[in-house]
């Protein structure tokens, strides 16, 4: 979940309560890590903690919490072998808290944080079957009646040039891994109405001037409709020296193209061993939009400088 407290607050007004899962440690192999998050409402849920098993015993127990009205809190141990018929092998355990109205005021500040891609901080302290959830902007400390969580965003700063097919492909696939995605084009009417939360749609009629924009150690991706704009953006992209990575569309025929281009408008040819193009895991041959943007993410998340879990 790309903002748990939003989606909690979403079910809380519809439904007046729901039941916030989240991981604690964890030993050996899980499916998914600390400080997973997953909304247990009574007819829907929102979130994974990795599915299987574990999910489908968790998500049960979270519905009967919500018909119990004495029961506010749980933390449970479980081990992920064959008494939940998984191989894992691991061991994690599960905090069950029920969130109300009275919550959201604390689901707002989160909101916010969140929005603003502020570092924050939750400590649930424990109290028998209470529990009281305060929000705090330092390190928490180390409590046995407490269990803390310490949030920040990593997602990588993430800037993609074209809104054509392979472009709607990628923003898809990028709508839910950890990146911080700005999305540029200068026609109109190529975007579609709705995208993900971490993708901000940008119409401008001078696409190549959002390079100079873009902060220090971000990725950059260009699909543009045009050769020529392709070009332009990549040798804007180039001239800087503070990227971790560009990826071009298109095929070894172009990337000799846009080496006699580049060396020709003076640009460093050390600078060339940085241009990925073509893009995409090579293992990945596949053609059609779609398969394109699942083989340029698969690249991404390969890099040892990408963070792949995201938000929780």
């Amino acid at each position: 979940m790309k903002n748990w407290a939003a989606e909690a607050k979403a079910i809380i007004r519809r439904h007046g309560t729901v039941i916030l899962v989240t991981l604690g440690r964890s030993k050996g192999s899980t499916p998914r890590g600390p400080g997973t998050k997953m909304l247990v409402g009574r007819d829907e849920t929102s979130g994974t903690i990795g599915g299987g098993n574990l999910e489908y015993l968790v998500t049960e127990q979270a519905r009967k919490m919500l018909d119990s009205a004495g029961v506010n809190l749980r933390y449970q141990h479980f081990a992920l072998g064959p008494l939940l018929g998984q191989c894992c092998g691991g061991a994690t355990n599960v905090l069950f808290e029920k969130l109300n109205p009275e919550h959201l005021p604390l689901l707002d500040q989160v909101i916010e944080v969140v929005e603003n891609k502020r570092p924050y901080g939750l400590i649930s302290v424990t109290k028998g079957n209470e529990v009281k959830k305060h929000f705090v902007t330092a390190a928490p400390g180390d409590n046995d009646d407490e269990i803390s969580e310490w949030h920040r965003n990593d997602a990588l700063p993430l800037y993609m040039f074209g809104a054509g097919h392979v472009g709607k492909a990628m923003a898809l696939v990028l709508g839910r891994l950890n990146f911080e995605v700005t999305w540029i084009d200068d026609r109109k009417n190529q975007f579609p109405e709705i995208v993900a939360d971490n993708v901000t749609k940008i119409l401008s009629g001078d696409p190549v001037s959002h390079v100079s924009l873009a902060p220090a150690g971000s990725i950059f991706l260009i699909f543009t409709y045009s050769h020529n704009l392709d070009y332009n953006i990549t040798d804007a992209v180039l001239k800087r020296d503070d990227f971790l990575y560009c990826g071009l569309i298109g095929s070894q025929t172009k990337r000799t193209r846009f080496k006699k281009y580049f060396l020709k408008s003076g640009g460093p040819a050390d600078q060339l061993k940085k241009l990925t193009c073509p893009v995409g895991l090579c293992a990945i041959t596949g053609k059609s939009p779609d398969i394109i943007a699942i083989a340029v993410a698969a690249e991404l998340l390969s890099l040892p400088y990408i963070e792949q879990e995201g938000p929780q």
